[in-house]
């Protein structure tokens, strides 16, 4: 089933994500999963500050963002923040290893979905996977909604 699932993903295209994470090592393991599936262009960078730079430089270049929720200097959430001031519709995945986050506690920050660290790659492909082609529409308040207005997230497709 998870071999369909990657099969399925590769035959939409590959589109532009961004990867960003202060820990080289998850980094380049995600760069290498993502990558090795055919799902996506991967992009890494190791800062808020350097992502948000290069988002700036070409917002319709991303279709995706997966950041970490604590790094040095920009969190996660001000990424969000600032990432979604460029483009309001940006989707925007959470990964985090702080077991202290929820499903809900993301959404409200306006994420799309929560990747808990150390990741699962069958959670990780179904997060990025539905924020990806789900025909959702967007909830100013709380990130992405399905078309039933429900949160995505990443437990609501595990």
């Amino acid at each position: 089933m998870k071999t369909e699932m990657f099969r399925n993903a590769t035959s939409r295209g590959r589109a532009a994500w961004m990867v960003v994470d202060d820990n080289k090592s998850v980094l380049d393991f995600l760069k290498a999963l993502l990558e090795s599936l055919n799902i996506a262009r991967v992009h890494c960078f190791a800062s808020g500050a350097e992502a948000l730079a290069a988002f700036a430089a070409g917002p319709e270049d991303f279709e995706l963002v997966v950041t970490d929720l604590e790094m040095p200097a920009m969190d996660g959430i001000e990424l969000l923040r600032r990432l979604r001031a460029i483009s309001p519709r940006l989707k925007v995945l959470l990964a985090t290893g702080n077991a202290l986050i929820t499903d809900q506690e993301a959404a409200r920050y306006g994420f799309c979905g929560l990747v808990p660290k150390p990741f699962s790659t069958t959670a990780l492909f179904r997060a990025t996977d539905t924020a990806r082609v789900s025909r959702h529409r967007f909830n100013a308040g709380t990130g992405c909604a399905d078309n039933s207005g429900n949160n995505i997230t990443a437990s609501a497709v595990a």
